[in-house]
C-alpha cells in the first residue's frame, strides 16, 4: 500500500536524479524511523557474528548500480530515499542543522563574514522537524561525521554528516518522518551541487561552530588551583579574571576582530587572512576564550582559556608563577588582610554550561570578618542587572549584592502585574520581598537604596514619584495604599431609586513598593495577636487580592502589586523572627540577604550622572517591554537545567534556615523571570535561570549564617545551647532545671523530640540501674550519623 499522497514513479524519478548526479542512495523504511529498509539491502559477511545479513554498509563503499535504483523504487513498493554522503558520492558533505531557525542565524552570520554568496550557491532541504540540511562537495577527502555544535547538556545542534552518513532526500514518502510531513528542497537540486574549496570548506565548519554552547570543562584552561583558605587574600590571576581585558591583550598579538554574534566576539588569528574564524571570546556567556583553529599556536583546537590562561600564554609562554608575579606588579590581586575569598571559584570559569559570569568590579572587596559569610557568585551579575551594579559599585560602599536585590525589586514592582509564569496552576509575578540583613547598623543598607531609587527616578519618573510607600503597620494601611473603588447606594431623589455612588475612587495604579529601612519594628507589628499584616502579606506576594474579615473596614484590592524592601541587623532578625511562627509561610515569601560594606571611601565616591543616563535610558526601555509582557515559559535548555535542580530546591532544609528558604522553586522562577525581562527576552533561558539559582544559593547562604542551626523553637534552641556546654551530657532532670519549672514536661518532649528529628542531639539510655532506664542527652558532633545519634 503507498504512504500519504506518493506513487513509486515520483521516488524512482528522484532517486534516478540522485543516481545521476553522482550520489550513492539507499532505500528507507516507511516507519517513521528513517532507518534503511533491511529487507531489500545488499547481503555483507559480519565477521563478528560470524553470519551473512543484510546490511548498508557495503554502499559506503562501492557505487550503486542503475539495476538497483529500479529494483528498489521501480517495484511499486513505497520506499525513502537515503542520500550516503562521503568520498562514494564524489566527496559529498551535509551540514545539518536540527533546532528550528537555527540555520537562519548561521546564514546572517555567513553574511557578515563574506559568505552569502558561497551560501546560497548550495542546495538547501527542509526537513520535516524543520531542520535544515546543506549539500555541497569537497576537493579533498572528506571525514567522518562530526559534531560542530552542541547545547550545554550536550544535545546536537549542528553536526556534518560526512563519511559513513547518510540524510533521507526530498522525494521520499511523507511516511519517512514521524511528522508525517515532506522533505522539500528549498533552494537547488542535486544536480547544481558544488565543489567548494578547502578554504570555503573550513571557513563553513567555523560558522557552525560559533553556535557551540558546550565545552568539556576538562578542556578549559584555567591558572592552578589550589585550596582557597580565609587569609589567602585574592590571587592576581583571579583578579585578572574578573577584570582583566584580554581582548584588547589579543589584538595586540595580531588576533583580529571580525565582528560579533549576540555575546561572541569572533576573532581571527594571525596571519590568517580571507574568510574563516578562529576563535570567539565571551564563549558561551562565560568571559572564556575558545579556540577552535588547529593553527593558532600558543592556543590548541577546542579548548576553552581564561583570561588569566590568555595573558599567561601569550605573555608569559604559558608560565603561570611568572604571570602572576607580573600581574601582581600591576596591582592585581588583593591582600589577604583586606579580603575574604568570595567570588570567582573554580566552577565559574570550569563551568562553560553556566553562562554569563560577570563579576563585579573589584570582586570580593569584603574586610575579612566571619569565616561563614555567603560567597557572592559572579553569575548572579547577569545582564544589565549586573552592569549597573559594576558601573555604580566602585562609587559606593554599599554592598554590590544589595545593589543587585534592591534593583531586582525595583524592576520587578515597575513592570507591574502582567509579567508571569506558571506553576501547575499559580501565576507568579515579579514582585519579590526582599530584606537586607546587616552585622550592624553600619551595613551601609541605605546607601544601596538610594543609588537604585536614583536610577529608578530618571528611568520610571512616574513609577518613583508615587509607587513608594513607608510605615508598614497593619494590613488594613497595606491595603489602602492600592485599594479598589469604594461605592455605596444612594436614594436618588427624584426617582426614588437607590444608585450607586462612588464615595472614594481608590488607587488607579496599583503598584506599590514598601521601602521598610526599619524592618524590625515591621516585625513586633506582625507578631501582635489580632494584627492582620502577616496574612495580608503572604497574599500579597501570592495572588495580589487582598481584603480583611473586619466587618467595619470593607476595603480590599485586586490586582495588587505589592513589593517590599527591609533592612534589619542580624541580631534584630533573630531576636524578632522567632516571636511569630517562622513556618507559617510568613518568612518564606522573603529572600534575606546578608550585606556588608564593601570597601571604605572617605571621600565618597565619584559616580556622574552622565554615566548613569545610558543605563536609565535601557532600564526604560525594559520597563516598558516588561509591562506589555504576558506569559514567559522556560525554553528547552532551561528547562533540562530546571529538571536537574528541581529537587534540591523543593526539598527545603531542615531548622529556622530550612524555614525561612522553603519556598525556594517558586522564589528562583521569579528572579530567572526578572532576569529575562531585563534582558528583553520573550523566554526563559538557560542563563536566566542560572542567574537566578546563582542568587539563591547566597540567600539560602544568607539564612544559614544569619540562623546557624537555630530550630526556630525557642526551648529546643536553649536545650541545644546547654548541650553544647555540657561534654558529659545532661539528664532529663537538668533539662528541666535549665527552664526552673516555667516549661511543662510535655513541651520539653516536644523540644527534645524535634532536636531528634534534624539530628542536633542524640539519647543515650541505661537500662543497667536496677530501676527506671535512664537517659543521658548529648549534642551531635559533625560528622555523626541520624543513626549513630539515636543510638
Amino acid at each position: 500500500m503507498l504512504a500519504r499522497n506518493q506513487i513509486p514513479s515520483q521516488t524512482l524519478a528522484a532517486a534516478q536524479e540522485y543516481f545521476a548526479a553522482g550520489f550513492n542512495i539507499i532505500p528507507i523504511s516507511v516507519d517513521g524511523s528513517k532507518a534503511p529498509d533491511g529487507r531489500v539491502l545488499p547481503q555483507v559477511w559480519d565477521e563478528a557474528e560470524k553470519k551473512s545479513k543484510r546490511s548498508w554498509k557495503q554502499l559506503q563503499q562501492e557505487r550503486t548500480t542503475e539495476k538497483q535504483v529500479h529494483h528498489w523504487f521501480g517495484c511499486g513498493v513505497a520506499r525513502g530515499l537515503g542520500i550516503i554522503l562521503g568520498n562514494v558520492s564524489g566527496q559529498s558533505e551535509a551540514l545539518d542543522f536540527d533546532k528550528p531557525g537555527l540555520y537562519d542565524q548561521f546564514a546572517e552570520v555567513c553574511g557578515q563574514q563574506g559568505l552569502k554568496s558561497l551560501l546560497d550557491s548550495l542546495p538547501l532541504i527542509e526537513t520535516p522537524s524543520g531542520g535544515r540540511h546543506v549539500l555541497y562537495r569537497c576537493v579533498e577527502p572528506v571525514a567522518g561525521n562530526q559534531k560542530l555544535a552542541e547545547t550545554p547538556d550536550r544535545k546536537t545542534l549542528i553536526e556534518t554528516r560526512g563519511e559513513g552518513g547518510y540524510i533521507v532526500a526530498p522525494g521520499s514518502p511523507s511516511a519517512c518522518h514521524q511528522t508525517g510531513k515532506p522533505y522539500r528542497f528549498l533552494r537547488g537540486r542535486p544536480g547544481t551541487t558544488p565543489t567548494i574549496s578547502a578554504e570555503d570548506h573550513a571557513a563553513l565548519l567555523d560558522m557552525a561552530r560559533l553556535f557551540n554552547e558546550y565545552a568539556d570543562p576538562a578542556a578549559v584552561v584555567d591558572l592552578p588551583r589550589k585550596k582557597t583558605q580565609v587569609g589567602d587574600g585574592l590571587r592576581p590571576g583571579d583578579d585578572y579574571n574578573a577584570r582583566g581585558d584580554y581582548e584588547s591583550l589579543l589584538e595586540q598579538h595580531g588576533w583580529c576582530r571580525k565582528g560579533q554574534t549576540g555575546d561572541k566576539v569572533l576573532w581571527q588569528r594571525p596571519g590568517k587572512t580571507g574568510r574563516g574564524l578562529s576563535a570567539t571570546s565571551n564563549y558561551g556567556g562565560c568571559g572564556l576564550f575558545y579556540v577552535f583553529s588547529s593553527n593558532a599556536a600558543p592556543f590548541e583546537p577546542q579548548k576553552a582559556y581564561s583570561p588569566f590562561a590568555v595573558y599567561t600564554f601569550l605573555e608569559h609562554g604559558g608560565d603561570f608563577s611568572e604571570a602572576a608575579r607580573r600581574l601582581g606588579e600591576e596591582e592585581y590581586g588583593i591582600p589577604s588582610e583586606d579580603y575574604r575569598p568570595t567570588d570567582f571559584k573554580q566552577e565559574s570559569v570550569k563551568n562553560s554550561m553556566k553562562p554569563n559570569s560577570a563579576t563585579v568590579a573589584g570582586p570580593g572587596v569584603f574586610p575579612a570578618e566571619e569565616t561563614d559569610w555567603p560567597e557572592a557568585s559572579p553569575f548572579m551579575f547577569h545582564g544589565l542587572a549586573g552592569d549597573i551594579v559594576r558601573a555604580v559599585g566602585p562609587h559606593t560602599e554599599a554592598d554590590p549584592v544589595a545593589l543587585l536585590v534592591q534593583l531586582l525589586a525595583a524592576f520587578g514592582s515597575a513592570i507591574g502585574r502582567s509579567a508571569h509564569f506558571r506553576a501547575e496552576a499559580d501565576e507568579h509575578f515579579g514582585n519579590l520581598f526582599v530584606v537586607m540583613v546587616g552585622i550592624s547598623s553600619k551595613g551601609r543598607k541605605g546607601t544601596s537604596w538610594g543609588h537604585v531609587k536614583h536610577l529608578f527616578a530618571l528611568a520610571d519618573p512616574q513609577w518613583e514619584g508615587f509607587c513608594i510607600q513607608t510605615g508598614l503597620s497593619s494590613g488594613e494601611g497595606l491595603i489602602w495604599h492600592v485599594r479598589d473603588a469604594v461605592e455605596k447606594p444612594v436614594k436618588n431623589k427624584a426617582t426614588g431609586e437607590a444608585e450607586l455612588e462612588t464615595v472614594d475612587p481608590g488607587i488607579a495604579d496599583k503598584r506599590l513598593l514598601v521601602m521598610e529601612s526599619e524592618y524590625a519594628s515591621v516585625l513586633r507589628v506582625a507578631s501582635r495577636d489580632g494584627n492582620t499584616l502577616s496574612a495580608i502579606l503572604r497574599d500579597a506576594w501570592d495572588r495580589g487580592r487582598l481584603q480583611t474579615m473586619t466587618k467595619n473596614n470593607a476595603a480590599k484590592a485586586t490586582g495588587a502589586h505589592v513589593s517590599l524592601i527591609g533592612h534589619i541587623t542580624a541580631d534584630e532578625l533573630r531576636r524578632e523572627l522567632s516571636s511569630i511562627e517562622a513556618g507559617n509561610g510568613f518568612a518564606n515569601r522573603f529572600l534575606w540577604v546578608c550585606v556588608r560594606r564593601s570597601k571604605e571611601l572617605p571621600e565618597g565616591g565619584d559616580l556622574q550622572e552622565e554615566a548613569l543616563h545610558p543605563l536609565a535610558g535601557r532600564l526604560a526601555a525594559v520597563i516598558e517591554e516588561g509591562r506589555k509582557a504576558g506569559l514567559l515559559e522556560r525554553d528547552e535548555n532551561a528547562r533540562a537545567l530546571w529538571r536537574a535542580v528541581y529537587h534540591d530546591l523543593s526539598e527545603g532544609g531542615p531548622g529556622l534556615s530550612g524555614a525561612v528558604t522553603s519556598r525556594g522553586e517558586a522564589q528562583t522562577m521569579r528572579l530567572a523571570l526578572l532576569y529575562a525581562l531585563l534582558d528583553g527576552a520573550e523566554a526563559i533561558r538557560r542563563e536566566h535561570l542560572t542567574a537566578a539559582l546563582a542568587l539563591w544559593d547566597y540567600v539560602e547562604a544568607s539564612a544559614k549564617y544569619v540562623f546557624g542551626n537555630s530550630l526556630g523553637d525557642p526551648i529546643g534552641d536553649d536545650i541545644l545551647r546547654a548541650l553544647r556546654n555540657a561534654p558529659n551530657g545532661m539528664s532529663r532532670t537538668e533539662i528541666r532545671q535549665l527552664f526552673q519549672g516555667h516549661q511543662s514536661s510535655n513541651r520539653i518532649g516536644q523540644a527534645l523530640a524535634l532536636l531528634l528529628k534534624h539530628n542536633r542531639a542524640r539519647v543515650v539510655s541505661n537500662a543497667d540501674t536496677g530501676g527506671r532506664p535512664t537517659e543521658r542527652w548529648f549534642t551531635v558532633r559533625a560528622g555523626e550519623s541520624k543513626t549513630s545519634a539515636r543510638l
